[in-house]
C-alpha cells in the first residue's frame, strides 16, 4: 500500500511595517445614492411549452385548489308565506296628545263589585305646572289629628300582635288585623263613625301586611318597574302602555330614615339579611317580583334606593305576540314547526326587551305530552303543560356561600330526568356548556341571552365568563333578535331578525349565518329574507314530502290566526285548544270553519305553491 501526501503551496509575504508618528488616512470611493441603472431591454422570448407530465394532482386535492377562494354554498327551502289580514292592537290606538291624557282605574281593590268602596286608584294626567305626564295615587284624605289617632292604634296592634302573618292564609291575617282594630278601638274608646274605621282599617292592612305607600304601586298590573333613586325623590314607574313609557308618581319617602326602614322592610320580605357590612340586596319578592335594593351607606350617595321589578300574572301567549305585532303569524307558525321538529332555538336582546315574555310565548308551542324541564333564576314562566317541571336557582343561605344552588347545579341534574326539552331562563355563565351539551345529545333547547347582535352574541358566548367551544355552536338552529324600538314618539318591542345557523367555518372560528326574516323598520312589517335552511334539515332528516311540509305550516297559520282573531289570550284556555288541534288537528280546523290543506287535490295545492313561491321571489327575496 502507497500513501500519497499532498501539500499546498503557501506563497510567503512579508510582514508590513509601519513607521512610527506617522497619520494614515483611509479611503473609500465615494457612494452615489440617486443613481439609477438603466433597463436593460432583453429580447423577447417565446414562451416554452412545457409538456404534460404523465401524473397529476386530482381536482379535489387541497394543493390543487389552495389559490382558488372558496365559497360556501347553502340549500333552503322557500317559506309558504301568506299575507296576514289581522290588525294589531297598538295600531287601533289614534295618535293622542299626551296633554288631552286624563285616565283613571282602580287598584285596591283592582276589580271592585258594584257598589263596593274604591281605596286606592291611579289618576295619569298631564301637570301643566312641571309640563309633564304625572303618575297620581288617590288615597282617602284624612287629617292631622287623624294621622295622630292611626298611629296610636297601630303601635296598640303591633305590641299585641303574636303571631307570624307568613305562616297563616292571607284572608286569615286580613280578619286578624281587623280584630286587632277593632280591639284597639275599644281600648281607647274611641267613637268614630263607620267611614272613619273603614279607612283605618285599610291603612293598617297596607301598612302591616303591605308595602306601605308603595302598596297601590305593587296592585298595578300595569307597571313594569317602580324604582326609587333616594330621599326626598318622587318614584318612577314604567308603564305597560307605550304612549306613556316613564312617569313620575306622586310617592315620595320625605326622611332618610323612613325609606332606611322600608328597605329593611323588602329584604325581610324576600327572607334576606342588609346591613351596612353588606348592603347589597338581591331578591324576590313573595308575589313573585324581583328586587335590587342598597341600603344608605357611603356607597349611596343620595340615600337607599331600590328598584322593584314587576312580572304580569298573565303570561304572554303566541296571540298576545302577534296582536303586539311582537312577531306576525308567518313567524310565530315557522318556530312552532322548528321547535315540533325538536330545533334548538336561542333568544337574544338587551335588557327589557321582552326575551322571558317571547321565550314563554313560543314554549307553549311545544305538545302537551311533552316533558318540560324549566331552570331559572327567578320563577317567571307560567306554562299549561301538565309535564312540566319548573326548578329555581337559590342563593346562599349563609355569608360563607354554602348552601346555594346555581342554575349550572340544577342544569347538570335535569339531564337525570329524562326531559323532552330544556328550557333556561338566562344563560350567563358556566350553565351555556352544559346546555350546549345537552342538546348535543339530543334535548332541544330553549334559552335567553343577552345579545343586540349576532357579531356580539358569538362573542359573549365564545369569551369568558361563558367561554364556550366555538366548535359548539353549531349546535344551535335558529337564533331570534329582539329589541325595544322607537316608532314615531312611542316605543315597541318587535323581532328584529332571525338567523339560522348553517354550520362552521373552522377557519375563522365562526358560525355560517343564514338571514332567514327581518324587521323592516319603514314599514313595520317582517320580510322573509332567504330560503330556510331549517326546513331543508327537517325534510332531509324526516323525510316528509315538501307538499306535506308546506301543508303543516299553513294548518297552524289557520289556527294561530283564529285564535288571534277570537282573541284568545289566557295560557290554561290556550293549553286546551292547543292539545285539541295536536290530537286531530284535521277535526279541529273543521270545527273552526277550515279546510284542511292535505284534503286539497295535489294539483290545486301545486298551483298555490308556485303562486306563493313566485309572490316570495318577487317581494321578499
Amino acid at each position: 500500500m502507497v500513501k500519497v501526501i499532498v501539500r499546498k503551496r503557501v506563497k510567503k509575504r512579508k510582514p508590513i511595517k509601519l513607521k512610527r508618528n506617522m497619520t494614515y488616512v483611509l479611503k473609500k470611493r465615494p457612494i452615489v445614492i440617486n443613481y439609477i441603472p438603466p433597463k436593460l431591454e432583453r429580447p423577447k422570448e417565446e414562451p416554452k411549452k412545457d409538456k404534460p407530465s404523465q401524473w397529476q394532482f386530482p381536482p379535489n386535492f387541497e394543493w390543487a385548489n389552495r389559490d382558488k377562494k372558496k365559497t360556501v354554498k347553502w340549500e333552503g327551502l322557500p317559506f309558504p308565506y301568506v299575507e296576514s289580514d289581522i290588525k294589531p292592537t297598538e295600531k287601533l290606538f289614534k295618535k293622542q296628545d299626551l296633554r288631552s291624557v286624563s285616565m283613571k282605574y282602580p287598584l285596591i281593590p283592582s276589580q271592585p263589585k258594584r257598589g263596593e268602596e274604591i281605596y286606592a286608584y291611579a289618576h295619569i294626567h298631564w301637570n301643566e305646572a312641571s309640563n309633564e305626564l304625572i303618575y297620581q295615587i288617590v288615597e282617602p284624605e284624612i287629617s292631622e289629628y287623624d294621622k295622630q289617632v292611626l298611629n296610636v292604634l297601630k303601635d296598640y296592634i303591633r305590641e299585641k300582635i303574636d303571631i307570624d302573618f307568613a305562616a297563616i292564609k292571607k284572608f286569615e291575617a286580613r280578619n286578624y288585623i281587623f280584630k286587632k282594630i277593632d280591639d284597639a278601638i275599644d281600648y281607647f274608646k274611641l267613637d268614630l263613625p263607620e267611614s272613619m274605621i273603614k279607612i283605618f282599617r285599610y291603612y293598617v292592612y297596607r301598612d302591616f301586611l303591605g308595602f306601605d305607600m308603595v302598596e297601590p304601586l305593587l296592585q298595578d298590573e300595569n307597571i313594569e318597574d317602580i324604582s326609587c333613586d333616594g330621599t326626598n325623590i318622587p318614584f318612577y314607574i314604567v308603564h305597560r302602555d307605550s304612549r306613556f313609557g316613564s312617569i313620575k308618581t306622586n310617592v315620595v319617602f320625605d326622611s332618610a330614615e323612613e325609606l332606611d326602614s322600608f328597605v329593611m322592610k323588602l329584604a325581610q320580605k324576600c327572607g334576606r339579611d342588609l346591613s351596612v357590612a353588606h348592603p347589597l340586596l338581591d331578591g324576590i319578592l313573595p308575589d313573585n317580583s324581583r328586587v335590587q335594593a342598597t341600603l344608605a351607606t357611603d356607597i349611596a350617595r343620595r340615600g337607599s334606593n331600590f328598584t322593584i321589578r314587576r312580572f304580569s300574572k298573565e303570561p304572554f301567549t303566541p296571540s298576545k305576540q302577534i296582536l303586539s305585532h311582537t312577531c306576525d303569524i308567518n313567524i310565530m307558525a315557522y318556530l312552532w314547526f322548528a321547535m315540533e321538529n325538536g330545533r334548538s332555538i336561542l333568544i337574544s336582546g338587551g335588557t327589557g326587551s321582552g326575551k322571558t315574555s317571547f321565550l314563554n310565548s313560543i314554549s307553549m308551542l311545544a305538545k302537551p305530552e311533552e316533558k318540560i324541564v324549566s331552570i331559572e333564576d327567578t320563577g317567571e314562566l307560567q306554562l299549561p303543560h301538565p309535564n312540566w317541571i319548573p326548578e329555581v336557582a337559590r342563593s346562599a343561605l349563609t355569608l360563607g356561600g354554602r348552601g346555594s344552588v346555581t342554575l349550572f347545579d340544577l342544569l347538570r341534574e335535569s339531564l337525570r330526568q329524562r326531559p323532552d326539552r330544556i328550557i333556561v331562563g338566562e344563560v350567563r355563565g358556566k350553565e351555556a356548556f352544559v346546555l350546549f351539551q345537552a342538546m348535543a345529545t339530543g334535548h332541544p333547547g330553549l334559552a335567553t341571552i343577552h345579545a343586540e347582535s349576532i357579531d356580539t352574541l358569538i362573542d359573549r358566548l365564545i369569551t369568558e365568563p361563558i367561554n364556550l367551544p366555538s366548535t359548539l355552536l353549531e349546535i344551535l338552529d335558529v337564533i331570534i333578535f329582539i329589541s325595544r324600538v322607537k316608532i314615531g314618539d312611542r316605543i315597541f318591542r318587535r323581532i328584529t331578525a332571525i338567523e339560522e345557523i348553517v354550520g362552521m367555518d373552522y377557519k375563522t372560528k365562526r358560525p355560517l349565518i343564514n338571514n332567514f326574516a327581518k324587521w323592516d323598520p319603514k314599514s313595520d312589517e317582517f320580510k322573509i329574507v332567504d330560503k330556510s335552511t331549517v326546513l331543508k334539515n327537517i325534510v332531509d332528516r324526516t323525510g316528509i314530502n315538501e307538499s306535506d311540509m308546506e301543508a303543516d305550516i299553513l294548518n297552524k297559520m289557520k289556527f294561530l290566526k283564529w285564535l288571534t282573531k277570537n282573541q284568545i289570550s289566557n295560557y290554561k284556555q290556550m293549553g286546551t285548544y292547543f292539545a285539541q288541534y295536536n290530537a286531530d288537528n284535521a277535526k279541529f280546523l273543521e270545527h273552526i270553519g277550515e279546510v284542511d290543506e292535505r284534503k286539497i287535490p295535489p294539483k290545486e295545492r301545486e298551483k298555490r305553491s308556485k303562486h306563493r313561491n313566485g309572490h316570495y321571489g318577487k317581494k321578499h327575496k
